[in-house]
């Protein structure tokens, strides 16, 4: 009788080891923001962020804004704003209304 407890102890540790194998891992290596992206789109991230910094709301229609996206030819800057947000490096802090129309972001300090 206590050779059949020992075995079914054995299994339940067993099935729990194998369980906690199957649970997802954070990976060693955070997703790059800049990954897949143009380099002319990253050009354009960077001067942002050299004159804007981290943690600081941007108005999406100031004139850098618009001056730099025309600089460096980046044709949908909504997408390029989504995309890092899902990357966690910019947040979409307002939108104008009741619309998917950015109004302001930041960036995040990875």
């Amino acid at each position: 009788m206590l050779e059949k407890i020992a075995i079914i102890e054995k299994a339940i540790l067993e099935l729990k080891e194998s369980i906690s194998d199957n649970q997802p891992k954070e990976s060693a290596y955070p997703v790059q923001w800049d990954k897949h992206l143009k380099s002319k789109t990253k050009d354009l991230i960077m001067s942002l962020v050299n004159r804007y910094g981290y943690d600081y709301p941007i108005k999406r229609n100031a004139k850098f804004i618009k001056d730099e996206i025309w600089k460096y030819r980046v044709t949908d800057f909504a997408s390029v704003l989504n995309t890092l947000q899902n990357r966690n490096f910019a947040k979409i802090e307002s939108y104008l209304g009741d619309s998917n129309r950015i109004e302001s972001f930041s960036f995040i300090q990875p």
